[in-house]
């Protein structure tokens, strides 16, 4: 069985693909340019909450894309910006879209309490996605 194994920075290149594709930065041929991971490692199993309360665990992820990008809600700069290119990725994916999981792992879990996040989530169109 193969599965799907992607490195931190495979993860961070497809997002800046993704956010520059939506920017309409590939209009004209662009040549990508970046370094292939010939044997990366699977990410070990950790377990996180999720917005609405329940156990993420990284292991039943198995054989998905996993897209994971950190969070404060409070950011005012450029979260917002990532948020809303990660929902266009994920609506641009269609039908492939239950093919990969987008985590958000905040960097400020003081303030992004779980009913913060969620408010969030819901605000940003992705609380069920």
């Amino acid at each position: 069985m193969r599965t799907a194994k992607l490195s931190i920075p495979m993860l961070i290149f497809l997002a800046v693909a993704v956010s520059a594709h939506s920017l309409g930065v590939f209009e004209r041929p662009v040549k990508l340019v970046g370094t292939v991971i010939p044997h990366p490692a699977a990410a070990p199993d950790f377990t996180l909450t999720d917005q609405k309360g329940l156990p993420f665990h990284m292991a039943n992820t198995k054989g998905k894309v996993v897209v994971v990008t950190f969070i404060y809600t409070h950011c005012t700069d450029l979260r917002p910006f990532v948020t809303m290119k990660l929902k266009n990725a994920r609506e641009q994916l269609g039908t492939d879209a239950d093919k990969a999981v987008f985590v958000a792992v905040t960097t400020d879990p003081k303030r992004d309490t779980q009913n913060v996040i969620a408010a969030y989530s819901r605000a940003a169109g992705l609380f069920d996605s």
